[in-house]
């Protein structure tokens, strides 16, 4: 990065969230969930799981004419269309546990398997699968590299909240109180204390930090744990899977709605909601 050249505000950012990190490491000493050589390779893995299309360089993307159509193996009544049927989370979910996917209506649901299956298997194991016809992943889309860090995401990197997470409601089984401080000391340096600085959805309806974790909290847990795929957003793998909860769980009381008052509980008046020039949205979904 070349200081010259950067926004301001760009550097601003950064800075925060690297003063944040050093918090969080201060603060909780010695709860990395995996051994140090490997985070970093399974929170990549994380992300390709997310959108992989993400860490394919512009030029190659442009040749990538089949990813353009639907998936092959995505059910032919299923709702995508397009790039997004490519993403591994579109068919074995944001929780690993598989999806049933079929038309508005309900009908012609096809029950595609999960992954978690393969937590533990050999990494091999998983590059034959993202090699094999049903998956159709060669290494102009997904190369060997990336590949790696996604089996190392599906063998170790996933972990199983269902016990932790209401199936009814969605409420986490977390202490909303406990999550605040990692909130409102990293996540509120894109998201506001509020969870409102960020529109996620700003051509449709508003939808915004606090909507994500009611409405789909696996989603949620998935994007702190291994962060925001081509976006600058840190992510918190190095908490314990009950500090995730935590977190959720704060984030769970935050508004939804742009007419919501400012909880009683934040520290001070968020403020004005802050707009990032687009080019420079730093944690936008």
């Amino acid at each position: 990065m070349n200081p010259s050249t950067t926004h301001p505000g760009t550097l601003s950012l950064l800075a925060a969230i690297m003063m944040g990190s050093l918090f969080l490491f201060v603060l909780f000493p010695g709860t990395p969930v995996q051994a140090a050589e490997d985070l970093p390779k399974l929170v990549h893995g994380g992300k390709l799981y997310d959108n992989w299309l993400a860490f394919v360089p512009a030029p190659r993307r442009q040749q990538l004419a089949l990813v353009r159509q639907t998936h092959p193996s995505y059910p032919k009544h299923g709702p995508k269309k397009g790039l997004t049927t490519w993403r591994c989370k579109e068919c074995h979910g944001w929780d690993y546990r598989g999806k049933k996917i079929g038309d508005d209506q309900g009908n012609h649901t096809v029950t595609i398997i999960g992954i978690q299956r393969l937590i533990g298997a050999d990494p091999a194991e998983v590059l034959a699968i993202l090699r094999n016809p049903v998956h159709s992943y060669d290494q102009a889309m997904i190369t060997d590299r990336d590949a790696e860090a996604l089996a190392q995401f599906v063998v170790s990197g996933q972990h199983d909240f269902s016990a932790s997470i209401d199936s009814a409601t969605g409420s986490a089984q977390g202490e909303a109180n406990k999550g605040a401080p990692f909130f409102q000391t990293l996540c509120a340096v894109c998201h506001g204390l509020d969870g409102r600085k960020i529109d996620f959805d700003p051509k449709e309806e508003v939808e915004y930090l606090g909507h994500v974790a009611r409405e789909n909290p696996y989603e949620f847990l998935h994007k702190i744990r291994f962060g925001q795929p081509g976006q600058i957003m840190i992510a918190l793998s190095a908490l314990t899977t009950q500090q995730q909860l935590d977190l959720l769980a704060f984030a769970q009381t935050l508004p939804r709605d742009p007419r919501d008052p400012i909880n009683d509980h934040l520290p001070f008046d968020p403020g004005p909601k802050e707009i990032f020039p687009l080019e420079e949205q730093p944690c936008n979904n």
